[in-house]
C-alpha cells in the first residue's frame, strides 16, 4: 500500500455487472484486492499497525477501501490494543 493515502470506508463503490471488479468512486479506475499493513492512531500517544489487512486499492489514485466485515474486525483489534499500555503495537489481522 502506498504511504500517505487515506483510508476510506467506501460503502458506495460500484461493482461491474457479472464481475467482482470494484470501481473507484473517486477517479473511476479499477480497484485491486490486496493485503497490506495499515497504521491507525487510536489516541494521541498510541498507534496500532494492523498487518495483512485485505483491502481494495484503486489502481488510479491509490485510495484504500475496507469492507464492512474487515472494518468490524479492525475495530475489535483496536479495542483490545486500546486497553494495553504500549504506545506502538503491531498486530496481524488474522490473529
Amino acid at each position: 500500500m502506498k504511504n500517505g493515502n487515506r483510508i476510506r470506508i467506501d460503502f458506495s463503490a460500484k461493482v461491474r455487472q457479472g464481475t467482482k471488479e470494484m470501481i473507484c468512486h473517486k477517479c473511476g479506475s479499477q480497484r485491486e484486492k490486496q493485503d497490506g499493513d495499515l497504521p491507525f492512531r487510536i489516541e494521541s500517544h498510541k498507534i496500532v499497525i494492523v498487518k495483512d489487512i485485505p483491502a481494495w486499492i484503486c489502481k488510479g489514485c491509490g485510495e484504500i477501501m475496507l469492507g464492512d466485515e474487515v472494518m468490524t474486525k479492525v475495530e475489535k483489534i483496536i479495542e483490545k490494543v486500546r486497553k494495553m499500555d504500549a504506545e506502538l503495537e503491531v498486530v496481524r489481522y488474522a490473529a
